[in-house]
Parts: structure tokens; C-alpha cells; sequence
């Protein structure tokens, strides 16, 4: 199956929910915002979500810093 994470295409296999993406992706779910086809996602929701043929995945990765 094919979608767009970030502007870019990626197969996937069938089934898969955005938890298991981001696992097998290697991102830590909890310094991330997930958004599917342009509606931002609960985390909660993440291992629920089963993604779809072309869904589009923007994911945004928290970032700390400023100066001490």
C-alpha cells in the first residue's frame, strides 16, 4: 500500500496502524504530533488508526532549545 509521510511516498503493508509506522519507522511516539490527511490525530488514538491506500502522514517532531 502507498501513502505520503511528509511530502513523500512510502509502502506500507496493509493493515497498519500509525503506532506500528512509527515503530517500524523507529520514532518515539511521544515527541511527535501525527497528522492524517490534514486532521491532527490524539495520541491515544495512534495504535488504533489504521491507515488507508494514499492517506498523506505529516509528522512533526517536538524540538527543545532556546538559551541557558
Amino acid at each position: 500500500m502507498r501513502i505520503i509521510v511528509n511530502g513523500k511516498p512510502a509502502e506500507v503493508k496493509d493493515k497498519i496502524t500509525v503506532a506500528e509506522f512509527l515503530e517500524e519507522q523507529k520514532i518515539n511516539p511521544k515527541i511527535v504530533a501525527v497528522e492524517v490527511n490534514d486532521s491532527i490525530l490524539e495520541p491515544e488514538r495512534y495504535s488504533e488508526k489504521l491507515l488507508k491506500d494514499n492517506d498523506r502522514l505529516e509528522i512533526i517532531f517536538y524540538l527543545g532549545g532556546g538559551r541557558c
